[in-house]
């Protein structure tokens, strides 16, 4: 797998999160840092277009993004995704 280089949070917030079959799942919404390391762990991603909004957790190892920094994909299907998603709680 890729590398990750480094991304800023306003870089990735509001990103739309594709799997391999182009299909949409949604978008980021935060990041979890790993305390100590500040390395990403994890993503919230909004699952677009469910009511009321729902989100996972995704594991940052999991997400590509390509080089020129616009499309960032991950390998799930959005259907399983939404079975393991949890209403978003608004901070």
């Amino acid at each position: 797998m890729e590398e990750h280089i480094n991304w800023k949070t306003q870089q990735l917030i509001g990103k739309p999160v594709y799997n391999t079959d182009k299909e949409l799942l949604g978008h980021i919404v935060d990041l979890e840092v790993v305390p100590g390391s500040g390395r990403i762990g994890f993503i919230e991603l909004v699952i677009d277009e469910v009511e009321p909004a729902r989100s996972v957790f995704v594991p940052w190892s999991q997400v590509q993004i390509d080089q020129d920094g616009n499309i960032a994909t991950a390998p799930f299907r959005r259907r399983f995704l939404e079975s393991i998603s949890q209403p978003r709680c608004s901070s």
